[in-house]
């Protein structure tokens, strides 16, 4: 019984062993994540990267289509390297490497045209509309989204046609979500945070965004008319509740990947590098103290700013105006000296007559001679120093003015140089018929007129109202004075420009510009001009 119990006993040892190494040798290894096969590739990394950074510059809305080409390459070479097959997923990866450069010059020039829609977009999205008019918000992303696939097809001018309507889309946006107030986008920005997570993945910056709402409810309890400081509380509070959604999303990010302490670090540390790359190809002391390192970043930004201080302006055109003074200059001290032959050789045969005289009026002719040769090259030295100043005055002013024209595109302004004066004439300035209010969408063209202003700090400006021949004189004359109050009135109240500068006038249609016979003759007479007085 004894021998008999040791033999079960020894094969049930056996056969849980033999179960143990089968069970153990039959596994099968867990399936790797995106992530992980990204990682293990250098290709897939880069592509990933360049995805992410183009993401990360709106490519999403300005080059959709190029976006989700290159992310179908890296789907495609992921799906490769899963199935083993690591040469072909190169090769895909590499692939889409090589339009990557596509994708930012497609990103550039969408940014490029649609300028003033994207800045539009940017001041509704501030003010809290894509969280109030969700539904709208994102019909109008759809509609720029179809502009820029026009700019990918290279249909430009469709492209281009699209902008007054996303302009008076989003700005419309944006007017609503500001009557709504900021405290409403506000909440809602919470609200959504916390939808997202926010109460675990950023606790510390959820709470301060609800403590700066609290305290705007209680300054405005304690008094109503201090509207200007709860704006300023409500937009912290917008500010700090998107700043909870964000680290809440990167948190995921992290969360998903499994990411260490170690990654936590390499990933920002990542994140400067390609910061500073455009700047500076060498890698960033990593292997210093981290106020170093953002020294360093700081250093590169500060020598960029300079650089583009330093070549500011538009050298090739300054060249070819100091060649123009030189040359008018040379021409100048050729007449002075052609001038100067023709008063020596005057004397010269009035010497020649007075040599027959008596030696006293030969001296006395030679002194007279003398004197006057002696004034004429003191006035020539006069001219030639005040030709001279005015061809340095002329080339300041011309740079100012040069400056000025750039502010605006040819479809908003065109820049006349008077003198030393400047005319911005606005041509691209809307009002609704018959109305005098400033409208939003104007606003952005306004911001430039105050910057050419500020170009000359105490010149004095004159807002000139003008209307087309439709409808009567008087009310003509009262439509364009009005015009011109508003708009003076948004370059005070707005842009800061001191009132005791500013002038406005109206004219109606005594001074048009073009033909009234035609609609495009009446569009040009309908305008504003901005006289800035040096």
């Amino acid at each position: 019984m004894k021998r008999i119990g040791r033999s079960a006993n020894w094969r049930l040892h056996c056969g849980a062993a033999i179960a143990v190494y089968l069970g153990t040798a039959c596994a099968t290894p867990a399936a790797l994540t995106r992530e992980e096969v990204i990682a293990q590739n250098d290709e897939l990394t880069r592509l990933s990267s360049e995805i992410a950074h183009a993401r990360g510059r709106d490519a999403a809305l300005l080059a959709p289509q190029t976006l989700a080409e290159a992310e179908g390459t890296l789907a495609r070479a992921i799906a490769l390297a899963t199935k083993g097959d690591k040469a072909a997923a190169i090769v895909t990866a590499q692939t889409g490497l090589s339009r990557t450069d596509d994708l930012s010059r497609r990103i550039e020039q969408s940014a490029k045209i649609m300028k003033e829609v994207l800045l539009t977009r940017t001041r509704a999205e501030g003010r809290g509309a894509p969280g109030l008019f969700a539904q709208e918000f994102s019909a109008v992303d759809q509609s720029l989204k179809q502009a820029t696939r026009m700019v990918e097809d290279d249909k430009v001018e469709m492209a281009q046609n699209r902008r007054p309507e996303l302009l008076e889309r989003y700005a419309d946006l944006e007017l609503r979500a500001l009557k709504t107030g900021l405290q409403a986008a506000a909440r809602e920005a919470i609200r959504h945070a916390e939808l997202e997570g926010a109460a675990r993945y950023a606790p510390k910056t959820l709470a301060n965004a609800k403590q700066e709402l609290e305290l705007v409810a209680s300054i405005l309890e304690a008094d109503r008319t201090e509207v200007k400081k709860s704006e300023q509380g409500a937009g912290r509070a917008l500010w700090m509740a998107r700043r909870a959604e964000k680290i809440t999303n990167l948190a995921k990010m992290f969360e998903r990947r499994k990411y260490s302490g170690e990654d936590f670090v390499l990933w920002y540390q990542d994140r400067l590098q390609q910061i500073r790359q455009p700047m500076n190809q060498d890698t960033l002391p990593f292997d210093k103290v981290d106020s170093q390192v953002i020294e360093t970043l700081r250093a590169d930004v500060l020598a960029m700013k300079k650089t583009a201080e330093d070549i500011r302006g538009t050298l090739s055109m300054e060249r070819s105006r100091t060649q123009a003074m030189q040359q008018q200059l040379r021409e100048g001290q050729a007449a002075h000296r052609a001038e100067l032959t023709a008063v020596l050789r005057g004397h010269e045969r009035q010497l020649a007559a007075l040599r027959n005289g008596t030696q006293a009026a030969l001296a006395e002719a030679k002194m007279d001679a003398t004197k006057q040769v002696k004034q004429l090259q003191e006035r020539l030295s006069t001219q030639h120093q005040q030709s001279v100043e005015q061809a340095q005055r002329d080339k300041g002013a011309q740079a100012r003015f040069e400056y000025v024209r750039g502010l605006f595109t040819e479809d908003e302004a065109e820049v006349f140089r008077q003198g030393d004066n400047v005319l911005v004439r606005l041509t691209g300035f809307q009002f609704k018929p018959g109305k005098s209010a400033v409208e939003s969408r104007n606003y952005g063209l306004l911001n430039r007129v105050v910057s050419a202003i500020n170009t000359f700090p105490k010149g004095r400006v004159t807002v000139a109202g003008h209307t087309d021949a439709t409808g009567s004189d008087r009310e003509n004359l009262r439509l364009s004075i009005e015009r011109a109050k508003s708009v003076a009135g948004f370059l005070n109240t707005v842009g800061g420009i001191p009132i005791d500068r500013l002038i406005s006038k109206g004219f109606g249609e005594e001074k048009p510009v073009a033909s009234n016979e035609s609609r495009e003759g009446r569009a040009s007479n309908r305008r504003i001009d901005v006289v800035i007085e040096n």
